[in-house]
């Protein structure tokens, strides 16, 4: 007999039936009828060719078929409660998993330090693999599944992505120290120097999209000179760490190359609205307690 052809209620009063050993009792433990449990009973003993229970010296009396199945029984309804009730277990401690997070580099240089010390500390078997995508396709890598989230602006076509805010972009102005254009302790820049100094730019031009650093210089009438495009971010703080070329980007990745290669962070003569960073993901995995205990994780490197 095919499972599909089965009311699978009857399992719960076959069940009812064997702890109780009385139609009456278990109809009552189910808020059914007597009637209607005689029925189910009949129905029972139809789909296991066997009568079940019996009349006997005081009541009813199981079969010995009704014996066998009693503990399997129990145990599959049991597994089906868990099923339908239970949240898949998570223990970061336990865990073993590969988390694939998706960015520039300028996100991973910001986040994964941050990141990896927590998974160090929290959760010391899971990994992560960052990655890169040379076209920005981000939406559709989170619906196949090839990675688990995503840093970026925007996503288009994003049906079924959800999204958290992270932090605005804070742009601001690298270059390297003892810079022959900028004056020994100074915190802000010239508007001069701003538009004399050759830039530094992460990132391809798009026709007719102009970047802050553009939109500010245009608003009051000025333009600069942007004499290298790179595409990574680790690429520009080591060319302006050995240039004189200016470096204006996230405040977050200048003060961290400032540590490391020694780079000067100075503030823009002009106010520079970065966008907003955001962390993407698919709405498929929004509950599900592992990524969302990642999730957090995330957030917390970005506001730490």
């Amino acid at each position: 007999m095919k499972l599909g052809s089965i009311n699978l209620n009857l399992l719960v009063a076959l069940d009812a039936l064997l702890e109780e050993n009385s139609v009456t009792r278990a109809a009552h433990r189910l808020g059914v009828t007597q009637g209607a449990m005689s029925q189910s009973l009949g129905q029972l003993r139809e789909i296991f060719g066997d009568r079940l229970l019996v009349r006997g010296k005081g009541g009813m009396q199981p079969t010995e078929r009704a014996v066998a199945i009693a503990p399997e029984l129990r145990r599959t309804l049991h597994a089906m409660e868990r099923l339908l009730t239970d949240s898949p277990a998570f223990d970061p401690v336990t865990d073993r998993r590969t988390v694939r997070v998706a960015s520039n580099d300028g996100g991973q240089i910001v986040l994964l330090p941050a990141l990896r010390r927590a998974l160090a500390e929290r959760a010391p078997h899971v990994d992560i693999d960052a990655v890169q995508s040379a076209d920005g396709r981000y939406s559709e890598m989170l619906q196949s599944g090839a990675i688990d989230f995503a840093l970026d602006v925007r996503i288009d076509d994003a049906s079924g992505i959800r999204h958290a805010d992270l932090f605005p972009s804070e742009l601001v102005i690298a270059a390297r120290s003892g810079h022959p254009a900028i004056a020994p302790g100074a915190k802000e820049l010239s508007l001069e120097t701003l538009v004399e100094v050759p830039h530094v730019l992460v990132g391809v031009t798009t026709p007719g999209v102009k970047s802050p650093v553009d939109r500010a210089l245009g608003a009051v009438g000025k333009a600069r000179r942007v004499a290298l495009r790179v595409e990574y971010f680790l690429v520009a703080a080591l060319v302006c760490a050995d240039s004189d070329l200016l470096w204006p980007t996230d405040r977050r990745v200048a003060e961290i190359a400032s540590r490391h290669l020694g780079l000067r962070v100075y503030e823009s003569p002009l106010p520079l609205e970065g966008p907003m960073i955001r962390l993407f993901w698919h709405r498929r995995f929004e509950d599900d307690p592992g990524h969302r205990w990642l999730r957090d994780r995330l957030i917390e490197a970005a506001h730490g």
